[in-house]
């Protein structure tokens, strides 16, 4: 056997079926593969525990195993190994089923060719050492995510307390200070640099928490929502005198704290980001299936296009000490759409006002993780035409684009 082959267990019960894909697998370029063949699910199962494979071909139609539980028991009797699964239908649906549950690639047993089969065992090799450094590699992320949200959890509490004596002791050292201006007003400087401190904790607390629980879901109703954060926000409207309005907002799938931190930290920016004249912000939602696309417009001092991007990571301030703040709040914007699988993007130009845009979809959070984790691209290997899917991602669409309506918005319920 040539040293390039590739072991190959062929898991098909109808001897015709077997004999001829066995000899097409051994005129497959560029070495024969070398060919295991069992007839029964059982059988598979033992030759897996013996032997080492490169691939997979498998029948769902065995004595032993009901046809719509044989792909899921072969994948997780060899979960490591790229399964290609043989057919007799040719239903474009059906194999975009069996690529969802795993199945790397599909093919018709009646257009069986050597070259056919050399493409899909190779393709699917390859593939699938992909999806497994990618696994490995999400695994990790997941991991050093969580250890450092426990870290930041940690050292912010550790950070406060010492923090929240600091400024006690402050206030009495000012107090007793009673006429010594210069030296009071020296303590009220460090009194608001550990204030600002204690806000910095604050916020990476809140940035840390932030995403969790992203299954702890209800429906939210987003007026009723935007409505508590304005009462919230009064003094700081009133203050600023200014003027909010909004079109009617629907009822979506939401975890409604991280919700409210949503729309709070934008108002937030909105005012603090003011120009010279009154602050006028107006907030709406369009839809665009599947999603709900939300908008913050203001009329205040802009954003470079080169900041576009940035603004949106941790400890970016764009105007230093003009506007006072820590530098995470967008940040933790970007934090709580994504947390519920949406995204978020900035249309502005200095002086020339800003619209923060927000995407979140219209079903429940683990569902659209569900969905993406299962939407693997499908390989039709018997296939001679294309399948041409034609979908306008509101993803790629910029802040000024104009959002197209669906003939009908989801239900409430």
């Amino acid at each position: 056997m040539h040293s390039d082959s590739l072991r190959v267990l062929l898991v098909e019960d109808d001897a015709d079926h077997a004999r001829l894909i066995g000899r097409r697998l051994r005129q497959i370029r560029p070495a024969p593969a070398e060919v295991h063949r069992v007839s029964t699910f059982a059988a598979a199962v033992d030759a897996l525990a013996e032997d080492n494979f490169a691939v997979v071909l498998l029948d769902l139609r065995l004595p032993d195993s009901p046809f719509e539980q044989t792909l899921p028991r072969m994948i997780a009797a060899a979960p490591d190994l790229p399964i290609i699964v043989l057919t007799s239908l040719e239903e474009f649906d059906f194999a975009l089923d069996l690529v969802k549950q795993g199945a790397q690639d599909y093919i018709v047993k009646s257009r069986v060719t050597a070259d056919l089969l050399s493409r899909a065992i190779y393709y699917a090799v390859e593939r699938k050492r992909v999806q497994s450094h990618l696994q490995h590699y999400a695994a990790e992320l997941e991991r050093t995510n969580r250890e450092l949200d426990q870290f930041t959890r940690v050292v912010s509490h550790d950070l406060k307390s010492p923090l929240a004596v600091m400024q006690m002791e402050l206030q009495l050292l000012s107090k007793a200070l009673d006429g010594d201006t210069a030296s009071r007003e020296r303590v009220g400087h460090v009194m608001k640099t550990t204030e600002h401190m204690r806000r910095l904790i604050d916020d990476l607390l809140l940035y840390a928490r932030t995403g969790e629980d992203q299954d702890d879901c209800v429906q939210v109703d987003c007026d009723g929502l935007f409505g508590q954060v304005v009462d919230e926000l009064k003094p700081m409207i009133e203050s600023a005198e200014a003027q909010i309005t909004r079109d009617p907002l629907p009822r979506i799938w939401g975890n409604a704290t991280r919700l409210a931190q949503l729309a709070s930290n934008l108002l937030t920016n909105a005012i603090k980001y003011r120009g010279e004249a009154r602050p006028c912000i107006h907030v709406s939602a369009e839809f665009h299936g599947p999603d709900w696309v939300f908008s913050v417009k203001d009329n205040g001092i802009g954003i470079p296009s080169e900041d576009a991007e940035r603004i949106f990571d941790v400890f970016t301030r764009l105007h230093g000490e003009e506007h006072p703040g820590t530098g995470i709040g967008l940040a933790i914007c970007k934090r709580a759409v994504e947390s519920h699988g949406g995204r978020i993007w900035v249309d502005s130009a200095p002086g020339q006002g800003t619209t923060f845009y927000f995407s979140l979809p219209s079903r429940r959070p683990s569902q659209v993780a569900a969905e993406a984790r299962g939407n693997y691209p499908v390989y039709r290997a018997e296939a001679s035409r294309q399948d041409g899917v034609s979908r306008q991602d509101g993803a790629s669409r910029q802040g000024g684009a104009s959002w197209g309506h669906a003939s009908e918005a989801p239900s409430a319920g």
